[in-house]
């Protein structure tokens, strides 16, 4: 799994030090597992902890393709997508301009 920021829907916490403006993706690389091991470490992705894993590992990318034969199944924004033989993932920093609310003003509010 790549990630560009911390969290995935619903709310799962896959990448915590992913930041979705540095330019980098986090290649998050999971052992096999058992039944019992998804059961002991799923709960970690809602509290923050499973990069503490022993399973799990991290790498740092801008670039990551994954080659096989037939179709390759995937995710962008949680939406199922498909392609053929070939999945080249990239990032662009700095590409997405996001409007947020102006902070709070340091100055208390004037009352007459």
């Amino acid at each position: 799994m790549t990630a560009g920021a911390p969290t995935i829907p619903p709310g799962a916490v896959i990448a915590p030090h992913a930041k979705p403006d540095d330019g980098i993706l986090e290649m998050c690389i999971v052992d096999p597992l058992s039944v019992w091991n998804v059961m002991v470490h799923a709960p970690k992705l809602f509290t923050g902890t499973i990069d503490r894993a022993s399973i799990i590992s991290y790498r740092h990318v801008t670039t990551l393709e994954i080659e096989k034969p037939g179709t390759i199944l995937f995710h962008v924004d949680g939406e199922p997508q498909t392609c053929s033989e070939r999945l080249k993932i990239s990032i662009l920093p700095h590409a997405l301009k996001v409007l947020t609310p102006a902070p709070p003003s340091s100055q208390p509010a004037h009352v007459n």
